[in-house]
């Protein structure tokens, strides 16, 4: 039952990377970052979770000085 549950929270994980990445490419960071948010933080054991957290910086550094904390906090969470 576990295993099942962690499969369903892994396929939820990855639609919500994948539409952030789709608004990433559309230069479309505040709503790239919420996707990203979503899937690293409503499931922290998503396999792709480190690559969420770096395209989520990259998306910050591209709104501007205002959102540099919030680029630093996700390269720090890489690590």
């Amino acid at each position: 039952m576990e295993r099942r549950l962690r499969e369903i929270q892994e396929v939820i994980a990855e639609g919500e990377y994948r539409v952030g990445e789709f608004y990433f490419k559309k230069g479309r960071y505040p709503a790239a970052t919420n996707r990203m948010h979503a899937a690293v933080n409503q499931y922290p054991l998503y396999s792709k979770a480190d690559k969420a957290l770096w395209e989520m910086a990259q998306a910050y550094s591209k709104m501007g000085p205002r959102f540099q904390a919030s680029e630093v906090d996700s390269l720090q969470r890489i690590v």
